[in-house]
């Protein structure tokens, strides 16, 4: 049972169809077969409409690590959304790994300004362009108000005003954070280690830190967000019920950085970029983020992602919502009408 658990979760019993499927979710697993039912038809919903090709959603209990709500779907060669079991991809969400690895270097303050002159920056000789390039950049910014506003070079500027060219520092830091734990868990034979690799110039440095070069699961990536709800303490995530409380790390950095960063995540959603998500039924704490790896941009296969925490002044649950669509428009404000829609009819 235990190591067919993820493919009956993720193929049978996230559709929630029948009574039984609901048995054996309780029985068996921390799922909880409403919430199951009530993020797959919101999930469906909202693929259908945004047009995505695939979505998955991760609700979990911040302090014990109980996966409450969990699935993806896929869209088939027909064109029908079904069950699918993939877990690993780039992802939107590096800004705020970025800036806590940054803040931990103890070299930057979120008061310090860096130059994104007018959205367009050469490295390498490549451009490295911020999301607003076309109207003109954020010019000179603070590093708050650059993470606020999602820009890719400020992300850019404030890792190098940290690490230099001192890459492995980099990579090194997000190992010593947790960034990519846990590498299994029980039940999803199909988790797998983050595929990640020291950057070599600084283009493959900036596109690093801004999520590209990686594969890395929702899971994992929810693991260390939640981390941040829990002030620091990792939890490892579970599928098993009555299991006992695991903890990966008892502080992945100093409470300090963690709670200026939860102030940040707060401030994202209330006056930032991710504003979709903001609820007056429940304060909602996260980031959210696009991006892919494809240069055609017009055409090219977008990760948009929203992952955080409610209620955002004592967490209890996390959320992470994935959605890959081909094309324009694509934003970080996809997963978060999905993520409010659900976080809202879930409490």
């Amino acid at each position: 049972m235990k190591r067919n658990l993820i493919l009956t979760l993720l193929a049978i019993l996230f559709t929630c169809c029948t009574s039984s499927n609901k048995q054996m979710v309780d029985k068996h697993t921390t799922i909880d077969s409403t919430w199951q039912k009530q993020c797959t038809t919101i999930l469906s919903d909202k693929m259908q409409e945004l047009d995505a090709l695939y979505g998955d959603v991760i609700i979990m209990e911040c302090k014990t690590g109980e996966i409450k709500a969990m699935g993806c779907l896929a869209k088939d060669s027909k064109g029908n959304l079904v069950g699918s079991n993939r877990l690993a991809q780039a992802t939107g969400l590096m800004r705020s790994v970025s800036l806590l690895a940054a803040l931990e270097s103890g070299k930057i303050n979120v008061d310090d300004h860096v130059d994104t002159k007018n959205g367009v920056i050469q490295l390498n000789n490549n451009l490295l362009r911020d999301h607003n390039w076309r109207r003109g950049g954020y010019g000179k910014i603070t590093i708050q108000n650059g993470f606020l506003k999602s820009s890719i070079l400020s992300t850019y500027l404030t890792i190098e005003k940290a690490f230099g060219k001192q890459y492995a520092s980099y990579c090194n830091m997000l190992d010593k954070m947790g960034y990519g734990l846990p590498k299994s868990i029980e039940g999803m034979d199909n988790l797998k280690e983050v595929e990640m690799s020291t950057p070599n110039n600084d283009m493959a440095f900036a596109q690093l830190a801004n999520g590209m070069h990686q594969q890395i699961s929702s899971v994992q990536l929810l693991t260390f967000y939640n981390a941040i709800a829990n002030g620091g303490t990792m939890v490892q995530p579970t599928l098993q019920k009555n299991e006992t409380t695991i903890t990966i790390k008892d502080q992945m950095t100093s409470k300090e950085n963690i709670t200026l960063l939860q102030r940040l995540l707060s401030l994202h959603v209330a006056d930032g970029m991710s504003k979709k998500v903001a609820s007056k039924k429940v304060g909602i704490a996260g980031d959210s983020g696009v991006t892919t790896e494809d240069t055609n941009m017009e055409d090219a296969l977008y990760t948009c992602q929203f992952c955080g925490y409610y209620p955002s002044d004592a967490p209890q649950y996390s959320i992470i919502v994935t959605l890959n669509r081909k094309g324009i428009p694509a934003s970080g404000a996809m997963p978060c009408e999905v993520a409010k829609e659900i976080i809202e009819a879930t409490l």
